[in-house]
Protein backbone atom coordinates (compact mmCIF):
# COMPACT_ATOMS: atom_id res chain seq x y z
CA UNK A 1 0.00 0.00 0.00
CA UNK A 2 2.88 2.34 0.81
CA UNK A 3 4.49 1.40 -2.51
CA UNK A 4 1.25 2.23 -4.34
CA UNK A 5 1.11 5.64 -2.67
CA UNK A 6 4.74 6.34 -3.56
CA UNK A 7 4.09 5.28 -7.14
CA UNK A 8 1.03 7.55 -7.37
CA UNK A 9 3.04 10.47 -6.00
CA UNK A 10 5.81 9.82 -8.52
CA UNK A 11 3.31 9.71 -11.37
CA UNK A 12 1.75 12.96 -10.15
CA UNK A 13 5.17 14.64 -10.00
CA UNK A 14 5.99 13.42 -13.49
CA UNK A 15 2.74 14.76 -14.94
CA UNK A 16 3.18 18.09 -13.15
CA UNK A 17 6.79 18.32 -14.34
CA UNK A 18 5.69 17.81 -17.95
CA UNK A 19 3.14 20.59 -17.48
CA UNK A 20 5.59 22.96 -15.79
CA UNK A 21 8.54 22.67 -18.22
CA UNK A 22 7.10 24.94 -20.93
CA UNK A 23 6.29 27.53 -18.25
CA UNK A 24 9.88 27.71 -17.06
CA UNK A 25 11.18 27.86 -20.61
CA UNK A 26 9.26 31.11 -20.82
CA UNK A 27 11.14 32.24 -17.72
CA UNK A 28 14.44 31.66 -19.53
CA UNK A 29 13.30 33.78 -22.46
CA UNK A 30 11.92 36.51 -20.19
CA UNK A 31 15.14 36.89 -18.21
CA UNK A 32 17.21 36.72 -21.39
CA UNK A 33 15.29 39.73 -22.71
CA UNK A 34 15.88 41.56 -19.44
CA UNK A 35 19.59 40.88 -19.72
CA UNK A 36 19.69 42.02 -23.36
CA UNK A 37 17.78 45.22 -22.64
CA UNK A 38 18.85 45.73 -19.04
CA UNK A 39 18.86 49.51 -19.36
CA UNK A 40 15.23 49.63 -20.49
CA UNK A 41 13.77 49.01 -17.03
CA UNK A 42 10.33 50.29 -17.97
CA UNK A 43 9.80 47.25 -20.20
CA UNK A 44 10.78 44.66 -17.58
CA UNK A 45 7.08 43.95 -16.76
CA UNK A 46 6.44 43.37 -20.47
CA UNK A 47 9.34 40.91 -20.71
CA UNK A 48 8.26 38.92 -17.64
CA UNK A 49 4.55 38.87 -18.55
CA UNK A 50 4.55 35.61 -20.65
CA UNK A 51 6.11 33.63 -17.80
CA UNK A 52 3.94 35.32 -15.15
CA UNK A 53 0.73 34.62 -17.04
CA UNK A 54 1.65 30.98 -17.66
CA UNK A 55 2.65 30.51 -14.00
CA UNK A 56 -0.60 32.05 -12.77
CA UNK A 57 -2.62 29.67 -14.97
CA UNK A 58 -0.58 26.71 -13.73
CA UNK A 59 -1.09 27.69 -10.08
CA UNK A 60 -4.82 28.16 -10.60
CA UNK A 61 -4.94 24.48 -11.55
CA UNK A 62 -2.56 23.15 -8.86
CA UNK A 63 -2.68 25.83 -6.10
CA UNK A 64 0.99 25.36 -5.16
CA UNK A 65 4.21 24.09 -6.74
CA UNK A 66 7.26 23.09 -4.66
CA UNK A 67 10.54 22.81 -6.57
CA UNK A 68 13.67 21.12 -5.26
CA UNK A 69 16.95 22.78 -6.20
CA UNK A 70 20.29 21.22 -7.06
CA UNK A 71 23.24 23.16 -8.52
CA UNK A 72 21.91 23.10 -12.08
CA UNK A 73 18.21 22.31 -12.04
CA UNK A 74 14.73 22.81 -10.56
CA UNK A 75 13.04 19.48 -9.90
CA UNK A 76 9.64 18.06 -9.02
CA UNK A 77 10.53 14.88 -7.19
CA UNK A 78 13.21 13.35 -9.38
CA UNK A 79 11.91 14.97 -12.56
CA UNK A 80 13.77 17.96 -13.96
CA UNK A 81 11.53 20.96 -14.65
CA UNK A 82 14.21 23.42 -15.66
CA UNK A 83 17.94 22.98 -16.21
CA UNK A 84 20.57 25.69 -16.61
CA UNK A 85 24.29 24.94 -16.85
CA UNK A 86 25.29 28.37 -18.14
CA UNK A 87 27.86 30.44 -16.32
CA UNK A 88 26.32 33.87 -16.86
CA UNK A 89 22.74 34.80 -15.91
CA UNK A 90 22.31 31.33 -14.44
CA UNK A 91 18.78 30.90 -13.09
CA UNK A 92 19.51 28.05 -10.67
CA UNK A 93 23.00 28.13 -9.19
CA UNK A 94 22.79 31.54 -7.44
CA UNK A 95 19.82 30.31 -5.42
CA UNK A 96 21.41 26.95 -4.65
CA UNK A 97 24.67 28.67 -3.67
CA UNK A 98 22.73 30.87 -1.22
CA UNK A 99 21.37 27.75 0.47
CA UNK A 100 17.88 27.64 -1.04
CA UNK A 101 16.84 24.03 -1.42
CA UNK A 102 13.08 24.41 -1.91
CA UNK A 103 11.33 27.08 -3.98
CA UNK A 104 7.57 27.31 -3.49
CA UNK A 105 5.17 29.21 -5.76
CA UNK A 106 1.62 29.75 -4.44
CA UNK A 107 -1.66 30.61 -6.15
CA UNK A 108 -2.31 34.37 -6.19
CA UNK A 109 1.18 35.30 -7.33
CA UNK A 110 1.47 38.53 -9.33
CA UNK A 111 3.77 39.52 -12.16
CA UNK A 112 5.24 42.25 -9.95
CA UNK A 113 6.19 39.73 -7.25
CA UNK A 114 7.80 37.39 -9.80
CA UNK A 115 9.79 40.25 -11.30
CA UNK A 116 10.91 41.45 -7.87
CA UNK A 117 12.05 37.95 -6.88
CA UNK A 118 14.22 37.27 -9.91
CA UNK A 119 15.62 40.78 -10.07
CA UNK A 120 16.74 40.44 -6.47
CA UNK A 121 18.37 37.11 -7.30
CA UNK A 122 20.10 38.05 -10.53
CA UNK A 123 19.92 41.84 -10.85
CA UNK A 124 23.11 42.55 -8.91
CA UNK A 125 26.47 40.81 -8.95
CA UNK A 126 28.15 39.35 -5.91
CA UNK A 127 30.50 42.34 -5.50
CA UNK A 128 27.60 44.77 -5.33
CA UNK A 129 25.84 42.68 -2.71
CA UNK A 130 28.98 42.55 -0.60
CA UNK A 131 29.33 46.32 -0.84
CA UNK A 132 25.83 46.67 0.56
CA UNK A 133 26.56 44.08 3.21
CA UNK A 134 23.51 42.00 2.27
CA UNK A 135 23.27 38.58 0.65
CA UNK A 136 20.43 37.28 -1.51
CA UNK A 137 18.56 35.73 1.41
CA UNK A 138 18.56 38.97 3.39
CA UNK A 139 17.26 40.91 0.43
CA UNK A 140 14.52 38.34 -0.18
CA UNK A 141 13.52 38.47 3.47
CA UNK A 142 13.23 42.27 3.34
CA UNK A 143 11.15 42.05 0.15
CA UNK A 144 8.30 40.36 2.11
CA UNK A 145 7.13 38.22 -0.78
CA UNK A 146 3.57 36.98 -0.33
CA UNK A 147 3.28 34.07 -2.74
CA UNK A 148 6.88 32.91 -3.12
CA UNK A 149 8.29 30.86 -0.25
CA UNK A 150 11.68 29.20 -0.02
CA UNK A 151 13.55 26.89 2.33
CA UNK A 152 17.15 27.78 3.16
CA UNK A 153 19.49 25.21 4.66
CA UNK A 154 22.93 26.46 5.61
CA UNK A 155 25.49 26.48 8.40
CA UNK A 156 25.61 22.78 9.35
CA UNK A 157 28.54 21.95 11.52
CA UNK A 158 30.44 18.84 10.46
CA UNK A 159 32.06 17.14 13.42
CA UNK A 160 35.51 15.53 13.04
CA UNK A 161 34.10 12.02 13.22
CA UNK A 162 31.48 12.66 10.52
CA UNK A 163 31.82 11.93 6.86
CA UNK A 164 31.11 14.87 4.55
CA UNK A 165 29.18 12.72 2.09
CA UNK A 166 26.98 11.33 4.87
CA UNK A 167 26.19 14.88 6.03
CA UNK A 168 25.19 15.83 2.49
CA UNK A 169 22.93 12.77 2.38
CA UNK A 170 21.29 13.79 5.67
CA UNK A 171 20.72 17.32 4.39
CA UNK A 172 19.06 15.84 1.33
CA UNK A 173 16.84 13.84 3.68
CA UNK A 174 15.79 17.08 5.41
CA UNK A 175 14.95 18.68 2.11
CA UNK A 176 13.09 15.58 0.91
CA UNK A 177 11.06 15.52 4.12
CA UNK A 178 10.19 19.20 3.77
CA UNK A 179 9.20 18.61 0.17
CA UNK A 180 6.87 15.73 1.07
CA UNK A 181 5.23 17.63 3.89
CA UNK A 182 4.58 20.64 1.68
CA UNK A 183 2.54 18.58 -0.78
CA UNK A 184 -0.82 19.93 0.44
CA UNK A 185 -3.62 21.78 -1.35
CA UNK A 186 -5.23 23.25 1.78
CA UNK A 187 -5.06 27.00 2.40
CA UNK A 188 -3.22 26.59 5.69
CA UNK A 189 -0.42 24.30 4.51
CA UNK A 190 2.18 26.56 6.15
CA UNK A 191 0.22 27.75 9.16
CA UNK A 192 1.31 24.98 11.53
CA UNK A 193 4.75 24.55 9.98
CA UNK A 194 7.44 23.71 12.52
CA UNK A 195 10.70 21.78 12.37
CA UNK A 196 11.03 18.90 14.81
CA UNK A 197 14.31 17.03 15.09
CA UNK A 198 12.41 13.90 16.18
CA UNK A 199 10.52 13.93 12.91
CA UNK A 200 13.81 14.07 11.05
CA UNK A 201 15.49 11.51 13.28
CA UNK A 202 18.71 13.53 13.38
CA UNK A 203 20.38 16.39 15.28
CA UNK A 204 20.55 19.78 13.57
CA UNK A 205 23.17 22.13 14.91
CA UNK A 206 23.80 25.81 14.12
CA UNK A 207 21.01 26.14 11.58
CA UNK A 208 21.19 29.83 10.69
CA UNK A 209 18.05 30.17 8.56
CA UNK A 210 15.17 28.00 7.51
CA UNK A 211 11.99 29.19 5.84
CA UNK A 212 9.09 27.22 4.41
CA UNK A 213 9.25 24.94 7.41
CA UNK A 214 7.51 21.63 8.03
CA UNK A 215 3.95 20.71 8.86
CA UNK A 216 4.12 18.75 12.08
CA UNK A 217 0.54 17.54 12.32
CA UNK A 218 -2.08 16.30 9.87
CA UNK A 219 -4.03 19.27 8.55
CA UNK A 220 -7.70 19.20 7.67
CA UNK A 221 -8.48 18.53 4.05
CA UNK A 222 -10.80 20.86 2.10
CA UNK A 223 -13.47 18.18 2.34
CA UNK A 224 -13.11 18.07 6.13
CA UNK A 225 -13.40 21.83 6.32
CA UNK A 226 -16.50 21.85 4.13
CA UNK A 227 -18.20 19.18 6.27
CA UNK A 228 -17.39 21.03 9.48
CA UNK A 229 -18.68 24.27 8.01
CA UNK A 230 -21.92 22.57 6.98
CA UNK A 231 -22.31 21.11 10.47
CA UNK A 232 -21.78 24.53 12.04
CA UNK A 233 -24.29 26.08 9.62
CA UNK A 234 -26.92 23.45 10.38
CA UNK A 235 -26.38 23.87 14.11
CA UNK A 236 -26.71 27.66 13.89
CA UNK A 237 -29.88 27.35 11.79
CA UNK A 238 -31.37 24.94 14.34
CA UNK A 239 -30.61 27.29 17.21
CA UNK A 240 -32.09 30.27 15.34
CA UNK A 241 -35.27 28.29 14.58
CA UNK A 242 -35.64 27.41 18.25
CA UNK A 243 -35.09 31.03 19.22
CA UNK A 244 -37.82 32.19 16.83
CA UNK A 245 -40.29 29.66 18.25
CA UNK A 246 -39.45 30.60 21.84
CA UNK A 247 -39.76 34.34 21.20
CA UNK A 248 -43.16 34.02 19.52
CA UNK A 249 -44.42 31.78 22.31
CA UNK A 250 -43.26 34.42 24.76
CA UNK A 251 -44.91 37.17 22.69
CA UNK A 252 -48.25 35.37 22.45
CA UNK A 253 -48.46 33.83 25.92
CA UNK A 254 -46.53 35.94 28.40
CA UNK A 255 -45.99 39.46 27.06
CA UNK A 256 -47.48 42.52 28.71
CA UNK A 257 -46.71 46.20 28.79
CA UNK A 258 -44.25 45.52 31.57
CA UNK A 259 -41.93 43.28 29.56
CA UNK A 260 -42.82 44.43 26.02
CA UNK A 261 -39.58 46.42 25.57
CA UNK A 262 -37.47 43.39 26.50
CA UNK A 263 -39.32 41.10 24.09
CA UNK A 264 -39.21 43.66 21.24
CA UNK A 265 -35.48 44.19 21.79
CA UNK A 266 -34.93 40.41 21.72
CA UNK A 267 -36.51 40.32 18.26
CA UNK A 268 -34.16 43.11 17.14
CA UNK A 269 -31.17 41.11 18.37
CA UNK A 270 -32.51 38.12 16.43
CA UNK A 271 -32.73 40.37 13.35
CA UNK A 272 -29.04 41.26 13.68
CA UNK A 273 -28.10 37.59 14.02
CA UNK A 274 -30.06 36.71 10.88
CA UNK A 275 -28.48 39.59 8.97
CA UNK A 276 -25.03 38.40 10.03
CA UNK A 277 -25.79 34.95 8.64
CA UNK A 278 -27.48 36.47 5.53
CA UNK A 279 -30.65 34.51 6.32
CA UNK A 280 -33.18 36.77 4.58
CA UNK A 281 -35.72 33.97 4.17
CA UNK A 282 -35.98 33.66 7.98
CA UNK A 283 -36.47 37.43 8.32
CA UNK A 284 -39.35 37.26 5.84
CA UNK A 285 -40.86 34.34 7.77
CA UNK A 286 -40.69 36.34 11.01
CA UNK A 287 -42.55 39.23 9.38
CA UNK A 288 -45.22 36.83 8.16
CA UNK A 289 -45.47 35.28 11.63
CA UNK A 290 -45.94 38.74 13.15
CA UNK A 291 -48.83 39.36 10.77
CA UNK A 292 -50.31 35.95 11.61
CA UNK A 293 -50.09 36.61 15.37
CA UNK A 294 -51.76 40.00 14.97
CA UNK A 295 -54.70 38.28 13.20
CA UNK A 296 -55.11 35.33 15.62
CA UNK A 297 -58.65 35.36 16.99
CA UNK A 298 -57.66 33.06 19.87
CA UNK A 299 -55.43 35.76 21.34
CA UNK A 300 -56.63 38.65 23.46
CA UNK A 301 -56.95 41.98 21.68
CA UNK A 302 -54.25 43.46 23.91
CA UNK A 303 -51.86 40.67 22.89
CA UNK A 304 -52.66 41.18 19.18
CA UNK A 305 -51.98 44.88 19.58
CA UNK A 306 -48.62 44.11 21.20
CA UNK A 307 -47.75 41.76 18.31
CA UNK A 308 -48.59 44.52 15.84
CA UNK A 309 -46.45 47.03 17.73
CA UNK A 310 -43.61 44.55 17.88
CA UNK A 311 -43.84 44.07 14.09
CA UNK A 312 -43.69 47.84 13.54
CA UNK A 313 -40.64 48.05 15.82
CA UNK A 314 -39.00 45.13 13.97
CA UNK A 315 -39.59 46.59 10.49
CA UNK A 316 -38.54 50.06 11.68
CA UNK A 317 -35.23 48.70 12.93
CA UNK A 318 -34.78 46.85 9.62
CA UNK A 319 -34.64 50.24 7.90
CA UNK A 320 -32.11 51.91 10.19
CA UNK A 321 -29.11 53.25 8.30
CA UNK A 322 -26.53 50.90 9.87
CA UNK A 323 -28.57 47.84 8.88
CA UNK A 324 -29.18 49.14 5.36
CA UNK A 325 -25.44 49.69 5.06
CA UNK A 326 -24.89 46.14 6.32
CA UNK A 327 -27.00 44.99 3.36
CA UNK A 328 -24.70 47.09 1.17
CA UNK A 329 -21.64 45.31 2.59
CA UNK A 330 -23.26 41.96 1.81
CA UNK A 331 -24.01 43.05 -1.76
CA UNK A 332 -20.46 44.31 -2.24
CA UNK A 333 -19.06 40.93 -1.17
CA UNK A 334 -20.48 39.22 -4.27
CA UNK A 335 -23.61 38.55 -6.30
CA UNK A 336 -26.56 38.19 -3.92
CA UNK A 337 -27.07 34.50 -3.09
CA UNK A 338 -30.72 35.08 -2.16
CA UNK A 339 -31.73 37.91 -4.48
CA UNK A 340 -35.46 37.45 -3.77
CA UNK A 341 -34.82 37.53 -0.02
CA UNK A 342 -32.82 40.77 -0.29
CA UNK A 343 -35.50 42.27 -2.54
CA UNK A 344 -38.29 41.39 -0.07
CA UNK A 345 -36.25 42.84 2.80
CA UNK A 346 -35.65 46.15 1.03
CA UNK A 347 -39.21 46.36 -0.27
CA UNK A 348 -40.54 45.98 3.29
CA UNK A 349 -38.71 49.13 4.34
CA UNK A 350 -41.13 51.31 2.38
CA UNK A 351 -40.77 54.89 1.19
CA UNK A 352 -39.13 56.12 4.40
CA UNK A 353 -35.98 54.19 3.51
CA UNK A 354 -35.56 55.71 0.00
CA UNK A 355 -32.78 58.14 1.05
CA UNK A 356 -30.91 55.36 2.86
CA UNK A 357 -31.29 53.03 -0.12
CA UNK A 358 -29.91 55.67 -2.48
CA UNK A 359 -26.95 56.27 -0.16
CA UNK A 360 -26.34 52.52 -0.03
CA UNK A 361 -26.68 52.28 -3.81
CA UNK A 362 -23.87 54.80 -4.19
CA UNK A 363 -21.45 52.37 -2.48
CA UNK A 364 -22.32 49.29 -4.57
CA UNK A 365 -19.92 48.04 -7.24
CA UNK A 366 -21.60 45.00 -8.85
CA UNK A 367 -24.11 45.82 -11.58
CA UNK A 368 -26.60 42.96 -10.84
CA UNK A 369 -26.83 44.07 -7.23
CA UNK A 370 -27.23 47.72 -8.26
CA UNK A 371 -30.09 46.69 -10.55
CA UNK A 372 -31.71 44.78 -7.68
CA UNK A 373 -31.75 47.89 -5.48
CA UNK A 374 -32.92 50.06 -8.41
CA UNK A 375 -35.86 47.73 -9.02
CA UNK A 376 -36.89 48.12 -5.38
CA UNK A 377 -36.59 51.91 -5.60
CA UNK A 378 -38.74 51.95 -8.74
CA UNK A 379 -41.36 49.75 -7.04
CA UNK A 380 -41.70 51.82 -3.86
CA UNK A 381 -40.80 55.29 -5.19
CA UNK A 382 -43.38 55.92 -7.90
CA UNK A 383 -44.54 59.08 -6.10
CA UNK A 384 -41.00 60.27 -5.33
CA UNK A 385 -39.56 60.90 -8.78
CA UNK A 386 -38.36 64.33 -7.66
CA UNK A 387 -36.14 62.64 -5.06
CA UNK A 388 -34.49 60.59 -7.80
CA UNK A 389 -34.26 63.59 -10.13
CA UNK A 390 -32.32 65.57 -7.51
CA UNK A 391 -29.52 62.98 -7.71
CA UNK A 392 -29.04 63.45 -11.48
CA UNK A 393 -26.47 66.16 -10.77
CA UNK A 394 -24.42 63.85 -8.55
CA UNK A 395 -20.74 63.55 -9.57
CA UNK A 396 -20.89 59.72 -9.51
CA UNK A 397 -21.70 58.51 -13.03
CA UNK A 398 -22.89 55.13 -11.72
CA UNK A 399 -25.43 56.74 -9.40
CA UNK A 400 -26.71 59.03 -12.17
CA UNK A 401 -27.13 56.02 -14.48
CA UNK A 402 -29.01 54.20 -11.72
CA UNK A 403 -31.35 57.16 -11.20
CA UNK A 404 -32.01 57.32 -14.96
CA UNK A 405 -32.83 53.59 -14.85
CA UNK A 406 -35.22 54.08 -11.91
CA UNK A 407 -36.96 57.10 -13.47
CA UNK A 408 -37.26 55.26 -16.79
CA UNK A 409 -38.88 52.32 -14.99
CA UNK A 410 -41.28 54.56 -13.06
CA UNK A 411 -42.02 56.30 -16.40
CA UNK A 412 -43.47 59.65 -15.25
CA UNK A 413 -45.12 61.90 -17.88
CA UNK A 414 -42.17 64.35 -17.80
CA UNK A 415 -39.52 61.62 -18.03
CA UNK A 416 -37.60 63.07 -20.97
CA UNK A 417 -37.76 66.57 -19.53
CA UNK A 418 -36.01 65.16 -16.45
CA UNK A 419 -33.46 63.29 -18.58
CA UNK A 420 -32.67 66.47 -20.50
CA UNK A 421 -31.14 67.97 -17.35
CA UNK A 422 -28.32 65.40 -17.61
CA UNK A 423 -27.32 66.87 -20.98
CA UNK A 424 -25.51 69.58 -19.02
CA UNK A 425 -23.73 67.16 -16.64
CA UNK A 426 -19.92 67.65 -16.39
CA UNK A 427 -19.34 63.98 -17.29
CA UNK A 428 -19.14 63.73 -21.10
CA UNK A 429 -19.93 59.99 -21.19
CA UNK A 430 -23.10 60.55 -19.16
CA UNK A 431 -24.18 63.30 -21.53
CA UNK A 432 -23.67 61.07 -24.56
CA UNK A 433 -25.46 58.07 -23.04
CA UNK A 434 -28.40 60.17 -21.90
CA UNK A 435 -28.68 61.77 -25.34
CA UNK A 436 -28.83 58.25 -26.81
CA UNK A 437 -31.66 57.34 -24.41
CA UNK A 438 -33.59 60.45 -25.45
CA UNK A 439 -32.89 59.93 -29.16
CA UNK A 440 -34.11 56.32 -29.24
CA UNK A 441 -37.69 57.30 -28.30
CA UNK A 442 -38.52 58.93 -31.65
CA UNK A 443 -41.18 61.23 -30.17
CA UNK A 444 -41.82 64.89 -30.98
CA UNK A 445 -40.68 66.08 -27.54
CA UNK A 446 -37.39 64.21 -27.89
CA UNK A 447 -36.86 65.54 -31.41
CA UNK A 448 -36.84 69.05 -30.00
CA UNK A 449 -34.05 68.11 -27.56
CA UNK A 450 -32.03 66.42 -30.34
CA UNK A 451 -32.48 69.39 -32.68
CA UNK A 452 -31.43 71.82 -29.96
CA UNK A 453 -28.24 69.84 -29.29
CA UNK A 454 -27.26 69.42 -32.94
CA UNK A 455 -27.77 73.13 -33.61
CA UNK A 456 -26.56 74.79 -30.43
CA UNK A 457 -24.42 72.50 -28.25
CA UNK A 458 -20.75 73.59 -28.07
CA UNK A 459 -19.40 70.00 -27.81
CA UNK A 460 -18.74 68.36 -31.23
CA UNK A 461 -19.16 64.91 -29.67
CA UNK A 462 -22.66 65.81 -28.51
CA UNK A 463 -23.56 67.18 -31.94
CA UNK A 464 -22.25 63.99 -33.59
CA UNK A 465 -24.23 61.82 -31.18
CA UNK A 466 -27.37 63.87 -31.88
CA UNK A 467 -26.83 63.38 -35.62
CA UNK A 468 -26.67 59.60 -35.13
CA UNK A 469 -30.06 59.70 -33.37
CA UNK A 470 -31.92 61.47 -36.21
CA UNK A 471 -32.66 58.23 -38.20
CA UNK A 472 -34.89 57.20 -35.26
CA UNK A 473 -37.32 60.01 -36.12
CA UNK A 474 -39.71 60.40 -39.11
CA UNK A 475 -37.94 61.17 -42.39
CA UNK A 476 -39.58 64.56 -42.83
CA UNK A 477 -38.19 65.63 -39.45
CA UNK A 478 -34.79 63.91 -39.29
CA UNK A 479 -33.98 64.06 -42.99
CA UNK A 480 -34.90 67.71 -43.34
CA UNK A 481 -32.81 68.71 -40.34
CA UNK A 482 -29.80 66.73 -41.60
CA UNK A 483 -29.85 68.27 -45.06
CA UNK A 484 -30.32 71.79 -43.73
CA UNK A 485 -27.22 71.39 -41.52
CA UNK A 486 -25.07 69.91 -44.32
CA UNK A 487 -26.10 72.66 -46.71
CA UNK A 488 -25.48 75.44 -44.19
CA UNK A 489 -22.31 77.53 -43.97
CA UNK A 490 -21.56 76.09 -40.51
CA UNK A 491 -20.96 72.64 -42.04
CA UNK A 492 -17.60 73.70 -43.47
CA UNK A 493 -16.38 74.58 -39.95
CA UNK A 494 -17.47 71.25 -38.45
CA UNK A 495 -14.87 68.64 -37.46
CA UNK A 496 -14.29 65.54 -39.63
CA UNK A 497 -15.94 63.13 -37.13
CA UNK A 498 -18.99 65.37 -37.02
CA UNK A 499 -19.21 65.49 -40.82
CA UNK A 500 -18.88 61.70 -41.02
CA UNK A 501 -21.63 61.25 -38.42
CA UNK A 502 -23.95 63.54 -40.41
CA UNK A 503 -23.39 61.66 -43.67
CA UNK A 504 -23.78 58.26 -41.96
CA UNK A 505 -27.17 59.44 -40.68
CA UNK A 506 -28.12 60.67 -44.16
CA UNK A 507 -27.50 57.17 -45.52
CA UNK A 508 -29.39 55.53 -42.64
CA UNK A 509 -32.50 57.72 -43.15
CA UNK A 510 -33.47 55.81 -46.35
CA UNK A 511 -35.78 58.67 -47.25
CA UNK A 512 -36.45 59.95 -50.80
CA UNK A 513 -34.90 63.36 -50.17
CA UNK A 514 -31.73 61.94 -48.54
CA UNK A 515 -31.25 59.31 -51.27
CA UNK A 516 -31.65 61.99 -53.92
CA UNK A 517 -29.16 64.16 -52.04
CA UNK A 518 -26.53 61.39 -52.25
CA UNK A 519 -27.16 60.87 -55.97
CA UNK A 520 -26.83 64.60 -56.61
CA UNK A 521 -23.45 64.61 -54.86
CA UNK A 522 -22.13 61.77 -57.03
CA UNK A 523 -23.56 63.37 -60.20
CA UNK A 524 -21.43 66.48 -59.71
CA UNK A 525 -18.32 66.92 -61.81
CA UNK A 526 -15.11 68.35 -60.40
CA UNK A 527 -14.46 71.79 -61.82
CA UNK A 528 -11.28 73.76 -61.81
CA UNK A 529 -12.25 75.87 -58.81
CA UNK A 530 -14.59 73.58 -56.85
CA UNK A 531 -12.69 70.31 -57.28
CA UNK A 532 -11.56 69.96 -53.67
CA UNK A 533 -14.97 70.72 -52.18
CA UNK A 534 -16.77 68.35 -54.58
CA UNK A 535 -14.29 65.55 -53.92
CA UNK A 536 -14.55 66.10 -50.17
CA UNK A 537 -18.34 65.79 -50.32
CA UNK A 538 -18.07 62.63 -52.43
CA UNK A 539 -15.59 61.09 -49.98
CA UNK A 540 -17.94 61.90 -47.10
CA UNK A 541 -20.80 60.26 -48.98
CA UNK A 542 -18.63 57.18 -49.61
CA UNK A 543 -17.82 57.05 -45.90
CA UNK A 544 -21.51 57.30 -45.01
CA UNK A 545 -22.40 54.42 -47.35
CA UNK A 546 -19.63 52.32 -45.78
CA UNK A 547 -20.77 53.11 -42.24
CA UNK A 548 -24.36 52.00 -42.98
CA UNK A 549 -24.05 48.84 -45.15
CA UNK A 550 -26.96 48.01 -47.47
CA UNK A 551 -27.54 46.44 -50.88
CA UNK A 552 -28.53 49.77 -52.55
CA UNK A 553 -25.51 51.41 -50.97
CA UNK A 554 -23.22 48.66 -52.29
CA UNK A 555 -24.63 49.17 -55.80
CA UNK A 556 -24.07 52.91 -55.59
CA UNK A 557 -20.45 52.39 -54.42
CA UNK A 558 -19.81 49.98 -57.28
CA UNK A 559 -21.09 52.51 -59.81
CA UNK A 560 -18.89 55.25 -58.36
CA UNK A 561 -15.81 53.01 -58.34
CA UNK A 562 -16.26 52.20 -62.05
CA UNK A 563 -17.02 55.75 -63.28
CA UNK A 564 -13.49 57.14 -63.58
CA UNK A 565 -14.55 59.88 -66.01
CA UNK A 566 -16.90 61.54 -63.58
CA UNK A 567 -14.93 60.95 -60.36
CA UNK A 568 -11.33 61.56 -59.36
CA UNK A 569 -8.88 58.75 -58.75
CA UNK A 570 -9.08 59.22 -54.95
CA UNK A 571 -12.88 58.99 -54.95
CA UNK A 572 -12.85 55.85 -57.13
CA UNK A 573 -10.28 54.11 -54.94
CA UNK A 574 -12.17 55.07 -51.76
CA UNK A 575 -15.44 53.78 -53.26
CA UNK A 576 -13.76 50.51 -54.30
CA UNK A 577 -12.34 49.92 -50.82
CA UNK A 578 -15.68 50.82 -49.20
CA UNK A 579 -17.54 48.45 -51.52
CA UNK A 580 -15.25 45.58 -50.47
CA UNK A 581 -15.87 46.32 -46.78
CA UNK A 582 -19.64 46.67 -47.24
CA UNK A 583 -19.81 43.38 -49.13
CA UNK A 584 -17.86 41.63 -46.38
CA UNK A 585 -20.20 43.04 -43.71
CA UNK A 586 -23.31 42.03 -45.63
CA UNK A 587 -21.95 38.49 -46.06
CA UNK A 588 -21.05 38.36 -42.37
CA UNK A 589 -17.35 37.76 -42.97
Amino acid sequence: MVADAASAAADKNKALAEEARPVFERLRKSLKNIQLYRHNTERYPEYIEPFAKAMQELLQRHNMISLKLDPVAYKLGQHVVFEDEGRETNLVYPLWQAGIRLLIFKNGITAEEILKFFLLCFGANEAERKNRGEDIITQLWKAELECIEYVVVEGFKVLPDEDLEEVEIEVEKVVAYLYRQLQSNSDDYLRFARINSEDLDMQLENVDQMRGNVIQGVTATPGDKARIQQMIGREEARHLSKMVVVLFQLLELDTSEDNFEDVAEAFVQLLDALLLSENFAAIQQIRERFHHSAQKTTLKQATRDLAQRCELRFVGRMGESQRVQAIGNILNAGIAKDADGVRNYLYALGVDAIPSLIDMLETLQLLPNRRLVCDVLAAVGGAYVDTFAQRLTHPSSNLVKDMIYVIDKVNPPNKFEIFATVLEHPNAILRLETLAVIGKSGGDECFDYIARVIKQHPDPQMRSQAARMLPNFPAEQGGGLLLSIIESDAFEKASDPEKKALFASVVMMHAPQTDQFLRDIFDQKSGMFAKKRVDDMKLLAVGGLEAAPSIPGLQMLAQVAQDQKRHSKDVCEAARAAAINVKAKLLGS
